[in-house]
């Protein structure tokens, strides 16, 4: 085996799951970014309109919430493997993709915090 990959289906969170594996083995982030409700990441307090209308796949950018959820578990991992299950999340992706670049960021960007990042990406998205 040459790595893990955390995803949606581990019942431990990622900081505990790192520790169960030997520090050499590289582990890769597979985030549920694409669902609302019943899903790894779910929205609190979902509203009933889009949940009865849209279940889990409605249209959710979260971008100020995932730089949160990326911060914490970003240091246990070489970084994510994005998909998207149609254009409803593709910010999603998009936010995911940029702030797991890593420290090879070069330019402008380089010592910017996540934040700053985030911003400069969406601007640009």
């Amino acid at each position: 085996v040459d790595g893990a990959v955390y995803g949606p289906w581990s019942c431990l969170p990622i900081d505990e799951f790192r520790a169960l594996l030997a520090p050499e083995m590289p582990l890769r982030n597979y985030p549920d970014i694409c669902h609302v409700q019943t899903s790894e990441m779910p929205i609190g307090h979902w509203d009933l309109g889009f949940a009865l209308t849209s279940n889990r796949e409605s249209v959710n950018p979260r971008p100020t919430e995932f730089v949160k959820i990326i911060q914490d578990q970003a240091p246990h991992s070489i970084g994510c493997g994005c998909y998207s299950e149609g254009v409803n999340d593709d910010i999603n992706k998009y936010v995911w993709s940029i702030l797991h670049w890593g420290d090879d960021i070069q330019g402008p960007l380089k010592d910017a915090t996540p934040d700053q990042v985030l911003r400069a990406g969406l601007e640009q998205y």
